[in-house]
């Protein structure tokens, strides 16, 4: 399931920062907040008429929390001490943890550099299809070998943040210096996520 939910998450990193650049570009940037409160006045309407109750549909079972606090206790340090989940847990907080830093921050270096609202919206259309790429390769390799997949996406990662690294000091100017390494790390996240 998360195979096809990603790469969806993946299209809205490209659709938010362009629509949001229109919608700064048309009303300034208190339309977007506008925007995003009628939005999510949508959303809830569509949740509370369309939903339904689902109560009913967990279904019923042994949870963590009705066993003792000494077992659940127990089964969180052993997943704690689980090198190979931290392993994976690690990856998967890096490629987080580099995708957010880059959406975060990337507005105020493509502003200082003189691009406005419109034309940095326009700039994250590549992270997301490097990024759906990347999910629909990772659904290849999975077929074949899941750590094929980890390590090729954890190859990317290291290979797009060396390219940044090395760009940042050559190319400090250019939006592309920025965006091409980050769309390697952006084909990264997509084989791991």
């Amino acid at each position: 399931i998360f195979s096809v939910i990603f790469p969806i998450i993946g299209l809205s990193t490209a659709i938010a920062p362009l629509l949001g650049g229109y919608i700064t570009s048309l009303w300034g940037w208190r339309g977007t907040f506008f925007f995003m409160a009628a939005f999510g006045v949508m959303i809830l309407n569509i949740v509370i008429f369309f939903l339904g109750n689902l109560k009913n549909a967990v279904p019923r079972g042994v949870s963590m929390l009705t066993q003792p606090p000494v077992l659940r206790t127990k089964k969180y340090w052993d997943l704690l001490c689980n090198l190979e989940f931290l392993g994976y847990a690690l990856v998967i907080c890096t490629c987080f943890c580099a995708f957010r830093s880059y959406t975060v921050e990337s507005p105020f270096v493509f502003h200082r550099q003189g691009y406005v609202a419109k034309e940095m919206g326009s700039f994250y259309v590549g992270l997301s299809l490097t990024y759906l790429l990347g999910s629909l390769f990772a659904r290849y390799l999975s077929r074949h070998s899941l750590q094929r997949a980890v390590s090729f996406g954890i190859g990317a990662l290291v290979v797009g943040g060396l390219a940044m690294l090395c760009a940042a000091f050559l190319f400090a100017h250019s939006p592309y210096a920025i965006i091409l390494p980050m769309c390697m790390i952006a084909f990264g996240n997509g084989l791991l996520f």
